[in-house]
């Protein structure tokens, strides 16, 4: 069963599909499928909410659902509107867009850092030559993963190891004020 709401952007967009200009027609048509995709029976269950809405007065069309307004003026609350659905969708799907762009910048910086986190292993040793050794160690694998990170991620990664050898020679270079404080 298809949510209420569902079935009222489905009548929403598929208005769009059938009465708008050029441009939102082909846009709606093509979320209108995507929607009956998404939604198997939800073309048949928006018929049955049509006359649902309609109730008994037999001959007369029923009202659009909330929020479905025809090309013209909209008389609001706030004020009038000019019903312009094209830029009305152009607006949401750069929306979408950028939100999309986004989430993918923090999944690859995400990535990128965790593989460093992860599976570089850092350290802190004195060699028998009583020279301090600093290290920061990975598989070859880890390495050529690495390799094939994108730029986003290749920076990430590479603060990650930076933050790894921060941490090192923080562990060894404390603060005498600091130590004290503590």
């Amino acid at each position: 069963m298809t949510s209420e709401k569902d079935i009222i952007r489905y009548l929403r967009v598929r208005a769009l599909a059938e009465k708008g200009v050029e441009g939102e027609r082909r846009t709606a048509a093509r979320i209108v499928t995507d929607l009956e995709k998404k939604f198997p029976g939800i073309r048949f269950e928006a018929a049955a909410y049509e006359k649902r809405q309609a109730g008994t007065n037999t001959g007369q069309t029923a009202p659009p659902p909330p929020g479905v307004h025809p090309k013209g003026p909209v008389h609001t609350a706030s004020g009038t509107a000019d019903g312009n659905w094209e830029n009305i969708f152009s607006w949401a799907q750069g929306v979408a867009q950028n939100v999309y762009g986004f989430a993918q910048t923090v999944g690859n910086v995400l990535a990128g850092r965790q593989l460093a986190e992860i599976h570089v292993r850092s350290g802190v040793r004195v060699s028998k030559t009583d020279r301090i050794l600093i290290t920061l160690s990975m598989s070859m694998d880890t390495y050529e993963q690495a390799a094939r990170l994108n730029r986003m991620q290749h920076q990430a990664f590479r603060e990650a190891m930076h933050a790894k050898l921060a941490k090192e020679l923080d562990s060894i270079f404390v603060d005498e004020e600091e130590e004290q404080q503590d």
